[in-house]
C-alpha cells in the first residue's frame, strides 16, 4: 500500500490571504495591511474561520491503495453461478473535514485576553473513494458457457470493492492523519494571527 499525505491546498491561500490581497499593487497592498493592522486577534481571527466555512470540506489527507476484491453475490448485485472473478483495484482516497457540521458560533471559543482560541471541528471523514475501471487488474476469471463480463457486473464488484474500503476505513489509518493533519493546518494559522495557544478538538474527543 502506498500513501501520499497532503495538506489542504487552502493552507497556502489562507496564510496569502492573511499576509497580503492578491492582485493588488504595492499601494493597494499597504492598504490592505493598514487596515488588516486594525483588527483586533478575534476579528481576525473570525474572517479566517469564515474563510474555512465557505470551503464547505477540508481535505487533508490522500492515500492511493490496491485492493483485491472478489466478485459475489450481495446487496442486490448477483454475479452468475458459472461465473467467477478475482481483481486487484487501485482506489484513490481522500478524507478530512466535512464543514457543513461546523458551527463557528459554538466550535469557536476565544479567551477574554485574546490570547488563547480552541476549535472544535467534526470528526474527520471519507470524502471520496474513486475506482478508476481502467485500473483494473484481472488476477482470476472464469465464466463457463456464459457470455463475458458485463458493464453491470463490473461496476457491481467495484462497489463491492468500495463498500469494504469504508467498512474497514479506521484500520487503514486515514482518519488519524487527518485529525493531524488538521492540527498541523490550524496551529500554525492562528498563531501567525498573534494566538499564543491554539487548541484543536473533535467532537467525539471534546472535553469539559
Amino acid at each position: 500500500m502506498r500513501k501520499t499525505i497532503q495538506l489542504s491546498k487552502w493552507l497556502l491561500a489562507a496564510v496569502l490571504l492573511i499576509l497580503t490581497a492578491s492582485g493588488c499593487g504595492p499601494r493597494s497592498q499597504k492598504a490592505v495591511e493598514n487596515v488588516t493592522d486594525l483588527l483586533s486577534r478575534k476579528e481576525k481571527a473570525i474572517q479566517t474561520i469564515d474563510k474555512v466555512k465557505s470551503e464547505k470540506e477540508l481535505g487533508l489527507v490522500e492515500y492511493e491503495i490496491r485492493k483485491v476484491v472478489k466478485a459475489r453475490e450481495t446487496g442486490g448485485f448477483i454475479i452468475h453461478k458459472n461465473k467467477a472473478i478475482i481483481c486487484a483495484c487501485k482506489a484513490y482516497l481522500k478524507a478530512g473535514i466535512d464543514l457543513s457540521g461546523f458551527d463557528p458560533m459554538t466550535d469557536v471559543a476565544i479567551d477574554p485576553d485574546e490570547t488563547m482560541i480552541t476549535i472544535t471541528l467534526p470528526s474527520p471523514t471519507l470524502l471520496s473513494v474513486n475506482m478508476p475501471i481502467d485500473s483494473v487488474d484481472v488476477l482470476y476469471e472464469k465464466a463457463v458457457n456464459t457470455k463475458e463480463f458485463t458493464v453491470k457486473e463490473v461496476n457491481g464488484f467495484l462497489q463491492q470493492g468500495e463498500a469494504q474500503i469504508r467498512d474497514g476505513v479506521k484500520e487503514l489509518g486515514i482518519l488519524d492523519d487527518a485529525k493531524r493533519n488538521a492540527r498541523r493546518f490550524f496551529e500554525p494559522l492562528f498563531k501567525h494571527l498573534g494566538f499564543l495557544s491554539v487548541q484543536v478538538n473533535f467532537k467525539e474527543e471534546k472535553t469539559n
